[in-house]
């Protein structure tokens, strides 16, 4: 079997210095994503609060709306919390495979990725739906004025 590179695979099937080299540079991108992601989570939870306190002075459909975002804004602020967890962890499994040398931080941190990787891809295929909908509520909303302009 053939690598990436044109090497090949060691006949015991061991893990090679330029393997986990790859997978030791992955340890500061995976940090500095997880952070990122916390960060935002952050900022959205702060959004929210910002949006419910400015929409209080709206009148009541003000509020309703303003309510209604800061909801929104809650909920991507805790979606964007586990995989930004994932990540972190990952990283963090990543350092102590650097520290100890001990390969089952290897497959503690591959795991947490593998994870990560699922969590995005449910995300993105739930989207998707989202999308859709919206494209056919739009298209809905789109006929249904045609027909009312004739």
């Amino acid at each position: 079997m053939t690598g990436a590179e044109g090497t090949a695979l060691p006949p015991d099937r061991s893990i090679t210095p330029l393997m986990l080299d790859h997978l030791r540079g992955t340890r500061p991108w995976l940090r500095f994503l997880s952070i990122l992601g916390f960060a935002t989570s952050g900022l959205l939870a702060i959004l929210a609060v910002g949006v419910v306190v400015l929409s209080g002075s709206s009148g009541e459909l003000g509020l309703v709306y303003g309510l209604f975002m800061a909801i929104l804004y809650l909920f991507m602020a805790v979606v964007y919390v586990f995989p930004s967890w994932m990540l972190y962890q990952a990283a963090d499994a990543l350092l102590h495979l650097e520290r100890t040398g001990e390969l089952s931080w290897m497959a503690l941190s591959l795991g947490h990725q593998r994870r990560f990787w699922r969590t995005v891809g449910i995300l993105a295929i739930v989207m998707l739906c989202l999308y859709a909908v919206a494209l056919l509520i739009g298209a809905g909303v789109l006929m249904l004025g045609l027909l009312a302009g004739h």
